[in-house]
């Protein structure tokens, strides 16, 4: 699956001013044509503020706000269900601002709810592949993380993005 992410200007008709374009598709060059990308049901109604939010939470170990959150937090054209990024025969998923700071800013929003798909497959099989697991107390297997959720090994990750 392929994200794909456009950017044009466009005159506003006031002078001197152009509003940024940037519009968001997820493909699937294999079934191009064909069909479009699926997404679990739980993905795809979930938000695209939500997913990002969750991004944030795995991938930022310290209690740092989230300055992308900040500031899109009154732009409610920003946000979105993830299935919207799914071409369908409307329009694909749009925001259009004469602020660039924000066009770049739902950029990166749209890339942290997309990377979460693969995070979500990365998980599932986590679970999957350790369906039991049992540590002494105290023990160096039983030391916490540190992280939202426990560490997963390379070779699992490895094997969920190579099918995918």
């Amino acid at each position: 699956m392929r994200l794909v992410i456009k950017h044009n200007l466009r005159e506003t008709g006031k002078p001197g001013l152009q509003s940024h374009h940037a519009t968001y598709y997820l493909r699937e060059p294999s079934t191009e044509g064909f069909a479009a990308p699926q997404l679990k049901p739980t993905l795809a109604e979930q938000t695209l503020s939500s997913l990002a939010r969750r991004w944030h939470l795995l991938n930022r170990p310290t209690n740092v706000p989230d300055a992308n959150e900040a500031l899109l937090a009154d732009q409610p054209a920003a946000d979105a269900p993830l299935d919207t990024l799914i071409p369908k025969k409307s329009q694909a998923f749009e925001f259009v601002s004469d602020d660039p700071i924000l066009v770049a800013a739902v950029d990166e929003r749209v890339s942290r709810a997309v990377a979460m798909i693969v995070e979500d497959a990365v998980y599932a099989h986590y679970l999957i592949a350790t369906p039991e697991q049992s540590f002494d107390l105290g023990s160096k297997e039983h030391v916490p993380s540190g992280s939202a959720l426990p560490p997963v090994s390379q070779a699992i990750r490895n094997k969920v993005v190579e099918n995918r």
